[in-house]
């Protein structure tokens, strides 16, 4: 068996997976390592190391059934496991994780009573996950270990079962093996390596692409591959480089320009020997929509250094785009709050200067304006801070403590009017959102803006729904309704439709801005 690439366990380091691709090569490593294995010691030998290398564990155990009983029996860690022992498979994690045919993450084995304290004790493990060989019946676990508390979280379970998975194909392969060398040895059949290979095609949790040269004609596609291109397998059969781009439909990053044949990764890695690496790409599919994966390419060389094919590996990066796109909306969200923030400031400042008589009158109105704007702007807060935590709050003084800080005088500026309504938790801080854009909007535009104007703001049930209205009276008179939605009205659409689950309509009428909310009491209340 070829040498593993990861470390030998002895005080060396092990880099963590850090990205979908190299999570995908990583695994296609591990098969490549196994298909060399012989024997039941080899594939131990590269799982443990393969493990540990994907998970950046402290140290990985490989623990076999006997029986009645959990064998330790191969380790690659920090310091000494359990290598060579046996426990009863009632007494032992790994025990019941092969009961159970099924994966276990434990942040805190001081906490798990599945865990027995005593063995553990001695050794520097204090988090855990294990998977077993093999969820149907299993033949052994794989255990991998933190020496500081660590959470292992469903990426990192996938991981460690993909590797189990793989070691399931690998031991049934050398038992195989074993078996075909005894019937050679007394006048048997050849083995046909063919199997494992359809098993890791089937199987493996990554889209793989396999061309022959120099004509670069697909071989195989995996099936995972195939599900998420929506394909059969007779459409991707013996399609050659001329063939691809419009069979592939492979487009750059922004999803702009398709690709060249002489510019897909996989041609580049079987005809020019080109090494590709994470190169982020959108897949066109049959209904129009793109597929963003994250892709890498490398050639198949043969014993001589000659290239006689490619292989391409590739992975669905849908939800780290969307998460992508959804920290640069917060950022855009946060600096437009910061900007108005400050225009309302400064808004205050000139306002309560235009209406005060003496410098303490000025000052006493002021901070108390400024101290009413930081606890609406606090309310705000959660939409952009998923750890804090929203209460629930009477709607009418919720409207006053949310839009006092935009008034000029205590009076007369804001008319409330509706029954007694609370509003829940859960939309509190979508509520505020909508409320302080509309505020803000008015301090600076509408009828906030002039010490005549006043905002009339009413609520009535109906039905499954609260409406509510929002009109303006008496501010700066409005030519016409604006030719685009700006920003913060975007952001209030937005909020009303997705958070909410209701409707919002604006009118710009010339006396001023009437708006009108209808939100379903199920969300709101909640």
């Amino acid at each position: 068996m070829r040498p593993w690439g990861g470390g030998d366990g002895e005080g060396k380091t092990y880099p963590l997976v850090d990205s979908a691709m190299l999570e995908a090569e990583a695994l296609i490593a591990v098969v490549r390592e196994l298909s060399y294995a012989r024997s039941l010691a080899e594939v131990m030998e590269a799982v443990t190391h393969a493990a540990r290398t994907l998970l950046g564990a402290d140290g990985v155990s490989f623990v076999l059934r006997e029986g009645d009983l959990c064998y330790y029996a191969d380790e690659n860690a920090i310091g000494p496991l359990w290598k060579g022992r046996r426990f009863p498979m009632s007494a032992c994690i790994s025990g019941w994780c092969m009961e159970h045919g099924q994966a276990v993450a434990i942040p805190d084995i001081s906490l798990d009573p599945r865990i027995p304290q005593d063995a553990y004790r001695p050794t520097f493990v204090k988090s855990l996950a294990m998977a077993p060989v093999r969820q149907e019946k299993p033949i052994a676990a794989i255990g991998a270990y933190w020496a500081t508390l660590h959470n292992p979280g469903p990426k990192e379970v996938q991981r460690l079962q993909a590797v189990a998975d793989a070691a399931a194909l690998a031991i049934a392969y050398v038992q195989v093996n074993q078996q075909a060398s005894d019937q050679e040895r007394a006048g048997g059949a050849l083995h046909d390596r063919s199997g494992m290979f359809e098993a890791v095609m089937e199987h493996i949790p990554v889209g793989v692409m396999i061309a022959s040269a120099p004509g670069m004609t697909i071989q195989r596609v995996s099936a995972h591959g195939l599900s998420r291109m929506r394909r059969k397998e007779e459409e991707t059969a013996a399609i050659n480089a001329e063939e691809h781009p419009e069979a592939w439909q492979l487009f750059d990053q922004e999803g702009a320009r398709l690709l060249p044949a002489d510019q897909l990764p996989l041609t580049r890695a079987t005809k020019l020997g080109e090494l590709v690496e994470n190169e982020q790409l959108n897949l066109k599919l049959a209904d129009g929509s793109f597929l963003p994966i994250l892709c890498s390419a490398a050639p198949i060389r043969d014993h001589e250094g000659r290239i006689t094919g490619g292989v391409a590996v590739w992975q669905d990066i849908t939800e780290r785009v969307k998460a992508d796109e959804a920290q640069q909306l917060l950022v855009r969200e946060l600096n437009h709050r910061v900007k108005n923030l400050f225009s309302v400031v400064v808004g205050i400042i000139g306002l309560t200067a235009r209406s005060s008589t003496n410098v303490k009158d000025m000052a006493d109105a002021l901070i108390g304006r400024v101290v009413a704007l930081s606890r609406a702007h606090g309310m705000i807060g959660p939409a952009i801070a998923s750890d804090a935590v929203a209460r629930e709050s009477n709607l009418q003084d919720f409207l006053t403590t949310l839009i006092s800080p935009h008034l000029t005088r205590a009076d007369g500026h804001l008319r409330l009017s509706g029954p007694a309504c609370t509003i829940g938790s859960n939309a509190i801080t979508s509520l505020a959102l909508v409320f302080h854009e509309l505020a803000t909007n008015a301090h600076k535009y509408g009828a906030l803006s002039s010490a005549e104007g006043h905002v009339d703001i009413s609520w009535r049930e109906e039905g499954e729904h609260l409406l509510l209205r929002w009109i303006e009276r008496g501010g700066p008179a409005i030519e016409a309704a604006p030719e685009r939605l700006s920003f913060g009205s975007q952001l209030i659409q937005r909020t009303v439709k997705r958070q909410l689950g209701g409707n919002i309509s604006f009118d710009w009428r010339r006396s001023g801005l009437k708006v009108e909310l209808s939100l379903p009491a199920a969300k709101l209340y909640s």
